[in-house]
This record gives C-alpha cells, sequence and structure tokens, in this order.
C-alpha cells in the first residue's frame, strides 16, 4: 500500500459526509411506479393513502434505497487516489424504519467504515465499506423520518 492510499484510509475511516438535500415528491414516486410496476396504492393514490396511518402517499422503500447514489454523488469529500472507477458491490443490510412522505426532503450522511483488500479472479483492488444514513425532514413542524442503511 502506498503512502497516498495509507494516509487517505487513515484521514477518511469514520469521517462523516452529508450529501444535498434532495426532495422526494410525487412526480418522482408515480415515475418510480410506473417503472417498477408497482403501483400499489400507497405509494400513486394521495386520497386513499390520505385514509391510512401515514396520512400520506409514501415513496417506495427501493425508490429511496437507489438515490443513494445520487446523494452519494454530491458529496464534498476527497476521491480514494488511484481509483479508476466505483462499483456498487452490494448491500448487507436494509431496514426501512419509517416511511418517507411524499413531498420531504431526504439526506444521506455516510462514512467509511473500514477498507479491506478484496481479490477478483480479473483484478486486485480495495473493498472501501460505507455506513450511510438517509435522513426524511418536513420543512414545517414535526418529527423527521429516517431511514438507516448500513453496511457492516
Amino acid at each position: 500500500m502506498d503512502n497516498d492510499t495509507a494516509m487517505f484510509i487513515r484521514e477518511e475511516t469514520g469521517k462523516s459526509y452529508a450529501s444535498d438535500w434532495l426532495e422526494v415528491d410525487q412526480a418522482m414516486i408515480d415515475a418510480f411506479a410506473d417503472t417498477t410496476r408497482d403501483w400499489n396504492f400507497l405509494h400513486v393514490d394521495p386520497e386513499a393513502a390520505a385514509s391510512t396511518e401515514f396520512g400520506s402517499t409514501i415513496a417506495h422503500g427501493f425508490l429511496v434505497l437507489s438515490l443513494l447514489a445520487p446523494m452519494r454523488q454530491s458529496l464534498p469529500r476527497p476521491r480514494f487516489p488511484g481509483l479508476r472507477m466505483g462499483v456498487n458491490y452490494g448491500l448487507e443490510r436494509v431496514r426501512w424504519v419509517q416511511p418517507v412522505l411524499s413531498g420531504k426532503r431526504i439526506r444521506g450522511r455516510f462514512a467509511i467504515a473500514s477498507v479491506a483488500p478484496v481479490h477478483h479472479a480479473s483484478s486486485a483492488s480495495s473493498c472501501v465499506r460505507e455506513c450511510c444514513a438517509a435522513r426524511a425532514v418536513s420543512s414545517g413542524a414535526g418529527p423527521p423520518n429516517v431511514l438507516r442503511i448500513s453496511t457492516k
């Protein structure tokens, strides 16, 4: 491991970065429903969803999960030294602890949990494991909604 990589790992492991805020509006939810063909009334029918305990339509869990990619791209953090490309290696644990209501804004908070060598048949690389949490907040009063996602 070269000095730049070692210093990056030492300085960045555990440091947290917050993404820009992103509004999850009904148009985004409807477009995701059309793409995935998941037209459950909780997502696409504001009148019917208003009579549920949520009081509103809610974003699909997988929509919120997919928004981690653009949120991660907005982070003001340094690039891993020598990084040629990055790919989504996968998730090990995901839980949606509260819904994201239509019209809420969310942001991701990301931190490098660890860096470990990963050897593939075609190449040797490093695997950067990140922990992240996305938080949705109302523009008015009221408790925030939280989606916690961690890789461990």
